[in-house]
């Protein structure tokens, strides 16, 4: 059997903020997750979650992502049903 090759990925990093997403753990930052995953895809590299509050819909990681959540990032995901539609 051959050899799991680990992932590779890219030096650069994508912080969620930069896209627009508030750690309050009110405002919904699907839109913020969706963007910072889409450019990190094209360059390759780390979605950076800082600690707060982060509130979502569905997160759909792509190739060549690495998500980090950094001590004290707590993700919650959106309780409405058509978020996910």
């Amino acid at each position: 059997m051959p050899a799991i090759q680990p992932p590779v990925f890219g030096d650069a990093l994508f912080d969620v903020r930069a896209f627009g997403a508030v750690d309050d753990g009110k405002t919904a930052n699907t839109g913020a997750f969706r963007a910072a995953i889409e450019a990190c895809a094209e360059a390759g590299g780390t979605v950076q979650v800082p600690a707060g509050e982060w509130l979502t819909g569905p997160i759909h990681l792509r190739s060549r992502v690495r998500l980090h959540l950094a001590a004290g990032a707590v993700v919650r995901f959106s309780t409405r049903f058509a978020d996910y539609l």
